[in-house]
Formats: C-alpha cells, structure tokens, sequence
C-alpha cells in the first residue's frame, strides 16, 4: 500500500488509490508507522524509504499457512 501511496504520487495524473479495507487492521499493526489518512485521502509518509518498518513479531505471529489441495474437504477450492 505504502509502495503504491509513493508510485501515485510521482505520476501527475493519478487520481484514485484503492485499499482493501478488511486489510487495513493488520496492515495498521504490523507497521511501526501505519498508514494516515487526511481530509479523506492518504497522507504520504516523509520517513524514509517508503515511510515505515514492519513489526517482526508480530508479522511471524501472521505467517503464510499453505492451503488444502483441491478436493480436500478443507480446501478453499471446491
């Protein structure tokens, strides 16, 4: 999201940045920095590099689980 909040910056015809609001809760945790918002629209981070540093612990409590094959009856794809 910061990536992208900095990319539509450089890009004078940029009007519209989505967000995947269900996200948003984690993202805001496992940044040290979140995300703000003013005035309705997305306040670019002057920190450097793209403007935050990621919580480590609190990412690995968060780690990638692989999926069931198909047809499994766990699977997501049915």
């Amino acid at each position: 999201m910061l990536a992208a909040m900095h990319l539509a910056a450089a890009i004078p015809n940029f009007h519209i940045l989505e967000q995947m609001e269900e996200e948003r809760a984690l993202r805001d945790q496992i940044c040290t920095n979140p995300v703000r918002y003013q005035a309705g629209m997305f306040a670019l981070p002057t920190e450097p590099g793209i403007g935050t540093d990621l919580n480590l612990d609190l990412l690995a409590e968060h780690r990638f689980r692989p999926q069931p094959v198909s047809g499994d009856s766990d699977s997501l794809w049915r």
